[in-house]
């Protein structure tokens, strides 16, 4: 038998208050300067692997008691007392009020594509002239209408969705498809950041502004919060300010 969705909601917050009395306990024991336990995190896939996988390392060697569970998933779940801990969603996903939401970093999205590319197809001049290029979005079924871009001569909007085009529900595989030559794609600056900076990637339309995106760390309601995930949100905010300079 398994439990219902009620059940198991109940049975998250009863786990939820137990670590919490524990959580408290350490807090106010002689052990509150060493954090213990485990820290469950959700984040999107890129995110997951752009900005956190490559400084999960340095928190372990600074937190030997404190173990992370870390789930990578486009699908955004529902911020639950005792299931996660910390939930990294974009602002565009949205969050019931109820829950706790504290701002990581705000980045651009940007139209890019590699130099062979351009070398191939050449390069738009102006938002309309991207309908004859090939194109990479974020797939159908979880885009969020055509491409808005903001430039000198005022707002364009374009729809990459036609025939022939390649899409995705995922960020990193647009990345990947780009790096591979394959089109034009729209992509968050944490991810392609380093690869416009060493010349793999060219941005499209540089003086046209497309999206920005928010980026929160969502909380269950709690009063009180845990320790250990105090020190896990506390470098996750440290290490993207310090590994993203350029993000705001």
């Amino acid at each position: 038998m398994s439990p219902t969705e009620a059940g198991q909601r109940y049975l998250g917050r009863c786990r939820a208050i137990l670590e919490e009395i524990d959580d408290t306990e350490a807090t106010l024991g002689a052990d509150a300067h060493a954090p213990a336990g485990r820290v469950r995190v959700h984040t999107p896939v890129s995110f997951g692997l752009h900005c956190l996988s490559p400084y999960l390392p340095a928190f372990a060697a600074q937190y030997p008691q404190v173990s992370v569970d870390l789930t990578l998933s486009e699908q955004a779940p529902e911020v639950v007392e005792g299931i996660y801990d910390i939930v990294v969603l974009g602002a565009r996903e949205g969050f019931d009020s109820g829950i706790t939401a504290r701002k990581l970093f705000s980045c651009e999205v940007v139209l890019c594509a590699t130099p062979a590319f351009v070398e191939r197809y050449g390069s738009p001049k102006r938002p309309p002239e991207l309908a004859d290029y090939p194109l990479i979005d974020v797939s159908h079924e979880v885009a969020r209408g055509p491409w808005q871009l903001t430039g000198p001569d005022g707002s364009w909007d374009v729809r990459p969705l036609r025939q022939g085009q390649i899409t995705s529900n995922n960020a990193e595989l647009l990345y990947r498809l780009a790096m591979r030559d394959a089109g034009i794609a729209p992509l968050p600056e944490y991810i392609v950041g380093a690869d416009l900076q060493a010349g793999r990637l060219i941005r499209i339309l540089p003086q046209w502004k497309l999206q920005t995106l928010d980026f929160f760390a969502a909380l269950p309601s709690r009063r009180f919060l845990p320790l250990k995930v105090r020190v896990f949100l506390e470098f996750l905010r440290q290490t993207l300010k310090d590994s993203l300079p350029a993000l705001r």
